[in-house]
Order: structure tokens, then sequence, then C-alpha cells
């Protein structure tokens, strides 16, 4: 597990930039780079000192000690390079330059420029009469052994199965957290495995807490005021963070789309901008979130809380009657959100339903722009893609052990909520293509040929008979064929798995499954700093954009590692859900549940359909299984420790 402390983020952040090209080099990283210097990996190009060509820098992820791979701060290289001749000692969260081998993913080491505090978690497991000391989130069948530095008398005074937190250098103890048998201890466990800490600095406390619990317009004159104007928010109904809210204007069709001025109170290089950059996304667990910001700030000042006065960045966007834009302006506002609404509470007022609670005023706005999202949408995938979008959501007890599961299926309030902020999303996106320096893009490629014939004969094997043809053409006839066929949601999976991951980056090559030539992260900037970074630029821009180099120096290498953090937080929620998966699969060995074949090699894995709707099962049963196959299956036991759950199929 890589536990990087401010030092180490900064030695990463240093050596990000200096692969993407760094004009001068930081007083305190001069030792670093006159190392590299001596071995002769730095070069001089274009004012900018940068690494060789044929060399590479990262962090490792040691699998096991004869498979290591390296993570490259280098936003050219997208793939992970595999090293030959591993050397004993390497744990992950390692900083080390590579020499890379032409033509291909391999790489060799060259020099280990940093070791951070490296920690790990590990459970105790008795094997041959002896107790040791097992990776806990390991991937393989047989997990690492770590060599601890306790004897076997002290081991024996734990529990059974105690989770410890160790040191990997020395084997030292560093904390017992609990025992894997205990449900409470889960959130802990994700935490510290992937090296996120749930608490902030005091100064960033103390920061956060120094802008109170009021916003006076009187300080704020040179602010438009659209105080008078009925925003709503559009939130899951259990939303603390409320990012945006929106008004249309049904006379003047005009969108306005006010989103959390998080840039006015989280200034470039603070304390509270260095913790947001560190952590990158708000991580949202099924019974809390661990926020990117301090509450004082995402759930309080920056949230747009229902009837508070609150800073905000507003788009007014003039549409057509056709759902085409007319025009836009991006300006500083005061807002306020007159009413707190739920999707569920916004879908049963455009089915209809009668309600008292949403004022007359932001119903008139809500089901007048309701017709013209749809146009918009209906527009918008001409070009681009909509996926299934069920959401499985948890329901824990006092305990944190899983109590219910429940599928969320979006509505049509989901559609005016997306299209609202797809359409500031992109206004914000041209806004950065204007500008003579880098942003920060939401960018997605086509899917690579490989990947296209691969889930075609995927596909074929269903029964699916297309022709290949353009991508975008060709996605849509599998779709229209995947709903006649009633898996409509297991082939958008599919299709979704052989595409390129939307990323970010500093270069805009547009948006492939949206259909966008151009597109950014705006909308969301209490929970995602890329969102922020680009507010900074706006924000700039109405100022006279004196400070646009200043903002965007380090914007290359971080929407590199933006990127890596969005998937570690994506893993995370994963990973806090499966784990509760596993208990639940514990306490109910032996029953059985229906499920449905989502990859039918040996040994083929299942996904549960009731009960523990979504969990991903292991069945090892020698038997022929097609993918999506519905089987009857019983519990037959689960890991804690990995989160595996195993069954076999009933007959």
């Amino acid at each position: 597990m890589k536990n990087f402390g401010a030092k180490s983020m900064e030695i990463r952040e240093f050596l990000e930039r200096l692969c993407s090209g760094i004009k001068e080099i930081p007083k305190k990283h001069h030792a670093l780079f006159y190392a590299l210097q001596k071995l002769d990996v730095i070069v001089k190009k274009t004012k900018t000192f940068q690494l060789k060509e044929g060399y590479a820098i990262g962090s490792l992820d040691v699998v096991r000690e004869d498979l290591v791979f390296l993570k490259s701060f280098s936003p050219t290289h997208q793939k992970d390079f595999k090293l030959v001749r591993v050397h004993r000692g390497l744990v992950s969260g390692d900083i080390v330059l590579v020499k890379t081998i032409s033509k291909s993913t391999k790489a060799r080491l060259v020099s280990l420029l940093y070791t951070p505090s490296v920690h790990t978690l590990v459970y105790l497991e008795k094997v041959k009469g002896k107790i040791c000391a097992l990776e806990l989130k390991s991937t393989q069948d047989k997990p690492l052994t770590i060599s601890l530095k306790a004897r076997q008398k002290a081991l024996g005074s734990l529990p059974p199965h105690a989770v410890l937190r160790v040191d990997v250098r020395n084997g030292e103890i560093l904390e017992v957290l609990g025992v894997l048998e205990d449900e409470r201890i889960d959130e802990k466990i994700v935490l510290q495995s992937y090296g996120r800490e749930e608490g902030f600095s005091p100064e960033s406390l103390q920061l956060a807490q120094s802008f109170g619990d009021e916003v006076y317009p009187s300080l704020y004159p040179q602010r438009k005021n659209l105080l008078s104007l009925p925003f709503c928010t559009i939130d899951p109904s259990d939303a603390k963070d409320h990012d945006d809210a929106i008004y249309f204007d049904c006379e003047n069709l005009k969108l306005y789309v006010g989103i959390a001025d998080v840039g006015e109170y989280v200034s470039k290089d603070s304390p509270l901008d260095k913790e947001a950059k560190m952590r990158g996304f708000s991580v949202y667990f099924p019974h809390k979130s661990i926020p990117m910001l301090p509450r004082a700030l995402s759930e309080n000042i920056c949230s747009l809380n229902e009837k508070e006065v609150r800073l905000a960045l507003v788009w007014e966007i003039a549409l057509s009657e056709s759902g085409e834009v007319r025009g836009s302006k991006v300006y500083e506002a005061l807002i306020q959100n007159h009413c707190n609404l739920s999707y569920e509470e916004v879908d049963e007022l455009l089915n209809g339903k009668r309600t008292e609670k949403i004022p007359k005023n932001i119903q008139e706005s809500i089901l007048g722009f309701y017709p013209l999202a749809k146009k918009i949408k209906k527009q918008r995938l001409k070009k681009g893609h909509t996926f299934f979008g069920d959401e499985v959501r948890l329901r824990l007890d006092e305990n944190q052990s899983l109590e219910s599961v429940r599928v969320s299926s979006e509505g049509e309030s989901h559609c005016i909520v997306e299209e609202a902020m797809l359409l500031a999303n992109i206004e914000s996106a041209k806004i950065l293509q204007g500008l003579e320096v880098e942003g920060i893009y939401r960018i997605h490629e086509e899917m690579k040929e490989d990947k296209l014939f691969e889930l075609l004969s995927h596909l074929r094997g269903l029964g699916f008979e297309g022709k290949e043809r353009e991508v975008h053409t060709l996605i849509c006839h599998i779709q229209e064929w995947s709903k006649k066929a009633g898996i409509e949601k297991e082939v958008d999976k599919m299709i979704i798995k052989a595409q390129n991951q939307a990323m970010y980056s500093s270069e805009n090559i547009g948006h492939f499954g949206l259909g966008f030539e151009v597109y950014t992260h705006f909308t969301s900037p209490i929970r995602r700093y890329s969102d922020l970074c680009v507010h900074r630029l706006i924000k700039d821009t109405l100022v006279g954009g004196k400070r646009l180099k200043y903002l965007s120096e380090e914007y290359p290498s971080l929407a590199k590692s933006l990127s890596e953090s969005e998937k570690i937080a994506s893993k995370m929620e994963m990973d806090y859900k499966d784990r509760k998966f596993a208990h639940w699969a514990d306490r109910h060995r032996g029953e059985e549940i229906e499920a449905i074949v989502i990859d039918e090699q040996y040994p083929f894995l299942l996904q549960a359909q009731e009960k523990i709707i979504g969990a991903r099962m292991v069945c090892q049963d020698k038997i022929h299984a097609e993918k999506f196959e519905r089987l009857r299956v019983k519990i037959l036991s689960s890991n804690l420790a990995n989160a595996r759950i195993y069954v076999e199929v009933v007959d």
C-alpha cells in the first residue's frame, strides 16, 4: 500500500512535471535532479528539462516477488511497464527510474529514486501450525506472506484473523485494526489499503472553518445577484453535498446552471488545495462519504444547501425551441437554492403526480425544460451513446452489516439534470479551447480495432449477426439487437468493457462516448479536483487572464494523476461493497440464489440477481456454462480477506 505523506507527494509531483518538461528546478529537488543528471537521463529541449526518450519514471505495483509493474508518471505512457530481472526488496509505492525495452511494454530497473514510508495490511492465519501474516488484499490464490518482527508467542496473544497494519521494510506491527469478522473495520481496511486518510490536517480544518456558515451578499457587490431566481437542486435523497442547481426561464428559453464556487474558498497551493489534489475525488460508501474537502466546505459553505445564500459560477445558456445553443455566458453570482429535490420527487412531477412540496415556480421551471432536455438528448445520441444506468445501492444496519440491496434505475429526472450539466461542461470546454495555455479536458478515445473485433466475436457467439461498419452505427445496431434479445444490461456492460476508459488530459481529442468534439468537467468541484481546476481557469478569464500560465503549469502531469486517482476512488467504492457482500455470504452459507454467468471461462464468474444483487461469485464446478445463462447456485464459502465468494451450481 502506498502511504504518501506531504514529502512523497511533492517528490511525485516534481517527477511528473519533469516527465512532461519543466523550465525551473525547485531548490528542494536539486539533489534528486542532479542524481538523475549523473545517470545521464536528462535532456534540455526548448528551454525545458525533461527525461530522455527510452526512460520512464513511475511508482511500482508489486503483485508478487517475480511480477512487478511500473505505473509511469509520463502522460504519454498509458500502459504499465512490466519489469524484467526483478530485484528483491522492492515494494509497491517505490518510485524508480527504468530503461524501457524498444517496441514492448517491458522495462529494466535503473535506479530506486525514492522509498516512501510503505505500510500494508495483513491478517493472521495458522498455516501448518505456525501463525503467519498474510497480505490482506491479494488477488492471488496464495497471498504473500509478510515477515513480522514479532515472536510466535506474541502473535498467539492476538485473536484469530487479527488485521494488522505493518511496515513492509522491517516487519514492525504499527496498529491492530480488529478482526476480519468484524464488519465495522471494513471502512478502515479499504481506506488504509488505498492510502486514503479520512481526516484533514488541523491547518486545513482551521482554514475551512474560518469561512463561517453564511454568505453575506453585501460583501460581494461585484457579483450578479440572482437570489430571486428559483434555483433548485436535484440529487439522490441521501445527498449531503450539493454541487449544482438549475433554473429554466420558460419565457426567454434561458437555462441557468449554478455551480458551487469552490475556487473562491480553495486557492491554489493552499493547505486545502494540497489535500484536495492528493485525494482527487470524494469517495462514497453506502453509509457515509469520505470527502475531498473538509465537511465545513463540502457540506456547508460551498454546498448549495436549501434556503442558503451561496457563491456560484453560473452558466446562462440561451436555447432555441429545438434545443440548440443560441448563446451563452458565464459569470460569478449569488444564488439561492429555493428547493432541494430528490430524483424520485421530480420523476413523480414529470409523471403527472400533483405535489405541494415543490413550489409552483419551480414546477414550471422543471416542466418547461423537460421537453427541451429530451430534444437535446435525442440530437446528442445521433453522435454519442447512452448505456443502461442501473445503480446497486446498499443499506447497512447500525453494525455496518448489509441489511438490504436495491437497484436504483434512472428516471426522466436524470435526463433533466444530465442534459443541463452536459451543456455547462461543453460551454466550459469551449472556453478552455480558446486559451493559450493547457486545460484539463475529459477525453474518450474511439474503440480500438482489436477490441472491436473481440467484442463482435463474443456477440456473434450469442447470436448477433451484424456486419462491421462505422463504430457509432455498429454500437447502436448492437444495442437495438440486445434490447430485442432481452440482454440489454449485460451487452451494455460488454460494450463499456471493450471501450477505452474516459480520462483526463491537458490536450483535447474529443469524447467518443458522448459524441462531443470538446468536453470537460465543470459541474462537480466539491467532489472532483479536475472541476476545481477548470473553475480556476474560467474565473481568471473573467478578470483578464493574468494568472492562466501559473494556474495551468502542472496540468499535463496533473491530468494523468487525476485519471489514476479516479480509478482508485472507484476501486475503493467497489471493494467496500464486495466486503459487505462477502460478509453476507459468510452468514448465509448453504443458501441458494439466482445468478447469471458473466464470464464462462473456468473457473466461471457469476453475478447475483437476487438478495445480494450485483455480487460477483466464483464457481469451480467443471460444467459447461453459456455467457448470460441463468443458474441456481448454492453459497459454499466466503473469503473475508479478499472478499471472494465461492458457489456451486444446484442441479
